[in-house]
């Protein structure tokens, strides 16, 4: 009840034979080496571990780093945001020659570099990483020496006096000096929609008396801002220029086990337009590498009506979670809030967004990820975005086709719908695993948003939740993740959406 009450407080406040395959798996993501470790952080108060990088590639630092429950195993390799448009002329509507279509965003590469950007240019402060903690003020040398092994990503044998100084120092200062003017979201306890802290003796805002950094309720807030106006890092990515995209990305999570909101990471994304383009056609894909334990035994799905995409084990026992004497749990990724085309006509607010489609890349099918580098990442990408298989050839798309299920061999933009906990042989859906459908192996994924277009200087948010589910057995953890998705979709018209940000 206690759970349920805060969340409703909360919310009104507030790849070619391998999918990812060998190559894939065994490449850098590019978090290891080109992100300085301080320009990344870890949620770690709830039951995760889930490190962000300012290069928009989350859940990885060195390794991967989505581990769930936390201080087990690993749960999420990667997770990361592309983005495709058509780029037009904002006064006669007509495509631009150069590279009209274009993608950008963070995958296994990142398109993005960390900085706010106001026009072309260097970027500007806040060139910085911000977290915080509601409750920095009291944590006992022990629960530092613990946050700094984290912050460090070492051991706590390993951390130094140094460590947590530089710890301690971070958090003040992040507290202190929170950019709510460039962005950065904050509690208006007063309501009066002003930023207006009342300071405590120390000069930091004080968040019994007034206004605070972050998200109301919540415990940690990770928040950085990126653009995408490096054209080495886009075309390192996808072989077209920048777009001239900011994406502003906040992460937050509350304290607690297994509770429906210390199993989540909520991450936002606030895209804004800086360049002088329409947007045309857009599409977003939230993208997600899961590895349930061991990568090579996974299965995918989707559930359309509560805009739920998800990863579980094919197997009831898996080799790294049987490690810490548990089955093995599932992640899922829930769509709280979705893009709005910035030329229609205003929907009414707690208006649902739906997913545009589903994409799983399963082991052993005949396409893989569009290699990354070449324009053939941005119009393999694009068909994904739009629901399709990732073919090179916009003009003639190829559709996914039901695996499973009285409507085996019917095409379809979400696959996998199926009811892998009540149905598991898919008699009566789709079902990955069963009929046609590949055996358990590895996954990684995308839900897809849109069409929708933006003008310029215009902002659209998107908020998504990662869920870590468990239960008695592989598949039965899925009924935890629908619960909960249950809960926070049933929330959504309280106002996810309108999180408190300055004007």
């Amino acid at each position: 009840m206690k759970t349920l009450f805060l969340l409703t407080a909360i919310l009104m406040l507030s790849a070619n034979i391998f999918a990812r395959g060998i190559e894939a798996r065994n490449a850098k993501v590019e978090s290891k080496n080109d992100v300085p470790l301080h320009d990344s952080a870890d949620l770690t108060v709830g039951n995760w571990e889930f490190w962000a990088n300012a290069n928009g590639i989350l859940a990885y630092h060195y390794n991967p780093k989505g581990i769930f429950p936390k201080g087990t195993a690993n749960l999420l390799y990667m997770q990361g945001i592309l983005w495709g448009a058509w780029l037009k002329d904002a006064q006669t509507g007509e495509k631009i020659a150069d590279n009209p279509l274009r993608v950008g965003g963070a995958y296994y590469r990142s398109g993005l570099q960390l900085g706010w950007r106001q026009t072309w240019g260097s970027p500007v402060p806040p060139d910085e990483f911000y977290f915080i903690r509601k409750d920095w003020k009291q944590l006992s040398e022990a629960q530092l020496k613990r946050e700094a092994a984290y912050y460090f990503d070492t051991d706590s044998n390993s951390v130094t006096d140094q460590m947590i100084s530089k710890l301690k120092n971070t958090l003040a200062n992040n507290w202190k000096n929170w950019p709510v003017d460039f962005g950065a979201p904050y509690n208006d306890v007063n309501g009066n929609g002003v930023y207006d802290p009342v300071f405590d003796a120390d000069g930091f805002p004080d968040p019994t008396q007034g206004d605070y950094p972050g998200i109301a309720g919540a415990d940690q807030v990770i928040w950085f801002v990126a653009n995408d106006f490096d054209k080495a890092k886009t075309l390192n990515l996808s072989g077209t220029p920048p777009i001239g995209l900011e994406v502003q990305t906040t992460l937050w999570t509350y304290k607690g086990d297994f509770t429906p909101l210390s199993q989540t990471v909520f991450v936002q994304y606030r895209l804004i337009n800086r360049s002088s383009y329409l947007l045309d056609s857009m599409f977003v894909a939230i993208t997600g590498d899961p590895d349930v334990g061991d990568y090579t035994d996974d299965l995918a799905g989707c559930d359309t009506l509560r805009n739920l995409w998800f990863a579980y084990n094919g197997h009831p026992v898996d080799a790294e979670y049987s490690k810490f004497g548990l089955t093995p749990p599932a992640v899922g990724y829930v769509l709280l809030s979705g893009p709005v085309d910035s030329l229609a006509a205003p929907l009414p607010s707690g208006t649902p967004r739906f997913l545009h489609s589903f994409f799983p890349f399963c082991s052993g099918e005949a396409f893989g990820d569009p290699p990354m580098g070449v324009v053939d990442f941005t119009y393999g990408w694009y068909n994904i975005m739009r629901g399709y298989l990732p073919t090179y050839d916009l003009d003639n798309p190829v559709s996914w086709i039901i695996g499973s299920g009285p409507q085996q061999g019917q095409a379809t933009r979400f696959p996998l719908s199926g009811d892998p906990v009540n149905d598991p042989a898919g008699l009566y859906g789709d079902v990955d695993g069963a009929g046609n459908n590949l055996s358990a192996g590895s996954r990684h994924f995308a839900g897809t948003l849109g069409p929708f277009r933006m003008a310029p200087d215009q902002t659209t948010d998107i908020v998504v939740a990662v869920i870590g589910g468990m239960g008695s057995d592989n598949r039965k953890a899925i009924i935890e993740l629908k619960g909960i998705s249950d809960i926070l979709n049933a929330n959504r018209e309280n106002g996810l959406d309108r999180l408190t940000y300055a004007p």
